[in-house]
């Protein structure tokens, strides 16, 4: 079985800031994804979005690495140009957890390219993710579930320390 993962940018593909033409992912399902199931969900573009989503970057899973022994010659910077260095960082991160992971990069990025390169990768913008997400072997969201609001405080950020907690967990036992 697939492991799923979702990382998101947020400029251009999330509703806090919207591509004007494109269909936006809400942010409450975002919110979702995160804290209403056990899909493990990443921020890989602008990181305001770990504070508003409550999701942890790619400068985490680097910190999980960099702590159980890996060198990483890489740091994942700003910009687009470091958007595959942050990819590349997760993709070791699951490697390391000897999981069989399929990730899907939610960006405006056109990150197409190093999906493609990379097995278990698929690439799609913000309004090919919302209208096929009932073709997706992911929970649908529930609105209800989450505020939809951005989470400035640190209440929802304890859930994404238990996934980091248990990444490292599976890291160490590899």
């Amino acid at each position: 079985m697939k492991f799923p993962i979702l990382c998101f940018d947020r400029d251009q593909t999330v509703d806090v800031n919207p591509d004007p033409e494109l269909e936006p992912v809400p942010l409450s399902w975002v919110q979702f994804f995160a804290h209403e199931t056990d899909l493990h969900v990443w921020a890989t573009g602008n990181q305001q979005l770990q504070i508003e989503a409550a999701i942890p970057t790619s400068y985490e899973a680097r910190e999980i690495l960099i702590d159980n022994g890996h060198n990483i010659r890489f740091m994942p910077g700003g910009g687009n140009k470091y958007r595959e260095d942050r990819l590349k960082i997760l993709d070791r991160l699951y490697e390391e957890m000897n999981v069989d992971a399929e990730f899907m990069v939610v960006d405006d990025a056109r990150l197409a390219g190093f999906c493609n390169r990379n097995d278990g990768w698929d690439w799609c913008n913000s309004e090919e993710f919302v209208q096929s997400i009932d073709s997706m072997d992911i929970p649908e969201p529930d609105e209800e579930l989450v505020s939809g609001e951005p989470y400035y405080d640190t209440e929802k950020h304890g859930t994404y320390n238990k996934m980091l907690d248990e990444i490292d967990s599976m890291v160490k036992s590899n």
